[in-house]
């Protein structure tokens, strides 16, 4: 199917050059043209003397960019051109033009034509260039009358302006042969040079700039008559302007790896990977430029880079290597597997659909995964990383960071500073790093690692595992039945809700298990710690033993500071390791708590532990297990 913007700009009959000179209609498109050309020497006979004033011959230079311009039409299509001495399919002159616009049959002085041609036919088709243009170097006036006019000699293209703003006063001769297959003519705000090099309107946002290339929809409407050349830049291929330059382009590109390039620009930049849409590089009047570039329909453009500006930067649906450069940058990467870096600056940066690596780099930069399953790096300063939907992996790096799982089973790793990590939905891995470090699980069955510095460790909902690892450490499994290991350091253990397992390790540690029925271990190694165990409700387990060792051997003790005994729906435990007959208690002192006396429990003359502010214990299965 034909696209609209396509069939304005193509003739109603659909006239086109075939191979060997003879005319197609629109029964023929997408196959290959060998077109000839020639010069004119002196005016034709036939030609209206009031219209064609004045011939001359080309310059050197002229008709050197003459043929630049047919070389461009060959890099766009399966279509070639061939210089012959005469009698050409396309025969170019250089005169005074005149065009009657007002249709009152007198061509009249001040009716002048920037450039004429005819379409293709099979007695030959002409372009006569207006001699007021005298320079033809690529984008100037004369460069964009050649592609114009060429775009009617060769293609058969019309004047869309004409056709298409019946308040202008064009005949009904003019709009009818200026009207496209099945009478389509471009809407009000696709006429101009922003979209095709066949209207007479100036682009929108960059009046007077006159264009490099053929535009989008030329591109388009050539490649539907005569199929794509994609021969044309096949290879890896760089675009790149010089600084903050003035220009209107379309990119066709034939493959390879290739790289839209605003490195070296100062304003900033939007740059869009995908094919039909436009990018804004380099500077217009003292400001930055707007929709001056194109990418052509069907052309994939892998990557890009920004420059020194605050730049916008769009990849497509294929895996795309976006850097945004210095500035503060805005990074999308749409599609596809896709790598996206910040470089200098306060940057965002979207992987959006995709499993996709995003590197925040310098400054303080926002990282979201969003779909697919992402690597987010935020490396110097204070970012914030948010993976989203997937299974993801954030690393914060240097810098105090803020990094946000979502939903998925993520790996969230602070490294270095005084991290954030939230979990989010899924079964994660959270890992401080350096820092005192604030790891929130969130829904799902977690683990936690706290590493070095003072952490705060918050499992949430599910079955989570804590890990203090250095340092003296917060732990709080919330709800679910978890696991907290304070591991090094003097750390605080709260199991809160659920039948949780808490684990002191080394250094002096309060465990307070909350509701359920807890199991309280705070003896790491060291014989001179002093460790608190509070069970909360429920019924808990207070371990001064294991199978491997007795525990508290030394200066050391463990504090019970709220045994439940002589209830049958709650009553606490004490685990020893031995037989009960190894161990004596002695419940005439108090050792700290409220004004009761203690009940401490001795192995030979070694105070392992005090429970406090009771008496109601005795050495017997009731109170005691043994392993």
């Amino acid at each position: 199917m034909i696209a609209n913007h396509v069939k304005a700009l193509l003739h109603k009959n659909g006239c086109h050059w075939n191979t060997g000179g003879s005319v197609g209609n629109s029964s023929g498109f997408g196959g290959s043209a060998a077109i000839t050309y020639s010069f004119m020497d002196g005016r034709p006979a036939g030609f209206d003397p009031d219209q064609f004033q004045d011939f001359a011959d080309f310059s050197a230079t002229q008709a050197s960019w003459i043929e630049h311009a047919m070389d461009h039409y060959e890099e766009i299509a399966n279509i070639t051109f061939a210089e012959v001495a005469s009698g050409g399919d396309i025969d170019w002159g250089y005169a005074q033009t005149f065009y009657d616009w007002d249709g009152d049959g007198v061509i009249e002085s001040h009716e002048v034509a920037g450039g004429l041609a005819t379409r293709p036919y099979s007695n030959g088709s002409i372009i006569v260039i207006d001699r007021d243009s005298t320079n033809f170097s690529q984008g100037s006036w004369g460069y964009l009358v050649l592609m114009h006019e060429l775009g009617h000699a060769a293609a058969g293209f019309n004047d869309v302006t004409i056709g298409l703003n019946f308040s202008e006063t064009y005949t009904t001769s003019q709009e009818y042969w200026n009207q496209g297959i099945d009478g389509q003519v471009l809407s009000v705000s696709e006429d101009s040079r922003k979209y095709t090099a066949m209207s007479y309107n100036n682009h929108p946002d960059m009046p007077g700039v006159h264009p490099n290339t053929l535009l989008l929809y030329d591109i388009a409407a050539l490649q539907t008559l005569y199929g794509a050349n994609t021969s044309t830049r096949a290879g890896n291929t760089t675009y790149s302007w010089a600084t903050n330059e003035t220009f209107l382009e379309t990119i066709w590109d034939g493959g390879g790896t290739d790289t839209i390039s605003a490195s070296n620009q100062t304003r900033d930049a939007v740059i869009n990977l995908n094919p039909g849409t436009f990018s804004s590089i380099g500077s217009y009047a003292g400001r930055d430029a707007t929709d001056n570039l194109a990418i052509a329909f069907n052309v994939t453009i892998e990557n890009a880079y920004g420059g020194s500006g605050n730049d916008r930067v769009f990849g497509n649906a294929v895996g795309n290597e976006i850097r945004g450069g210095a500035g503060n940058d805005r990074l999308f990467g749409q599609d596809g597997n896709d790598r996206l870096f910040g470089e200098d600056g306060n940057d965002r940066l979207f992987g959006q659909d995709g499993n996709d690596f995003l590197y925040g780099q310098d400054g303080n930069d926002f990282l979201y995964g969003q779909d697919g399953d992402d690597f987010l790096y935020g490396h110097d300063d204070t970012d914030r990383l948010s993976g989203e939907d997937g299974n993801d992996r954030l690393y914060g790096q240097e810098g105090n960071d803020f990094l946000y799982g979502g939903n998925g089973d993520d790996f969230l790793y602070g490294q270095e500073g005084n991290d954030f990590l939230y979990g989010g939905n899924g079964d994660d891995r959270q890992s401080g790093g350096k820092g005192d470090d604030r790891l929130y699980g969130e829904n799902g069955n977690d683990f936690l690692y706290g590493e070095n510095g003072n952490d705060s460790l918050y499992g949430g909902k599910g079955d989570d595992r804590l890990y203090g690892k250095d340092g003296n450490d917060s732990l709080y499994g919330w709800q679910g039945n978890d696991r907290l290991y304070g591991e090094n350091g003097n750390d605080s253990l709260y199991g809160e809700n659920g039948n949780d397992s808490l684990y002191g390790g080394k250094g002096s540690d309060v465990l307070i298990g909350g509701a359920g029925a807890d199991t309280l271990v705070g003896f790491g190694s060291s014989s001179s710690q002093f460790d608190t165990l509070t069970g909360g409700a429920g019924t808990d387990t207070f371990v001064l033993g294991d199978l491997g060792s007795v525990f508290y051997l030394g200066s050391g003790h463990a504090r019970i500071t709220d045994f439940t005994s002589g209830s049958l729906a709650i009553e606490d435990t004490i685990q020893i390791r031995g037989v009960l007959n190894d161990y004596t208690l002695n419940q005439s002192v108090n050792y700290g708590g409220a004004a009761a006396l203690d009940t401490a429990i001795f192995l030979g003359s070694d105070l392992i532990g005090v429970v406090e502010d009771t008496t109601a214990i005795a050495l017997t299965a009731d109170y005691f297990t043994t392993v």
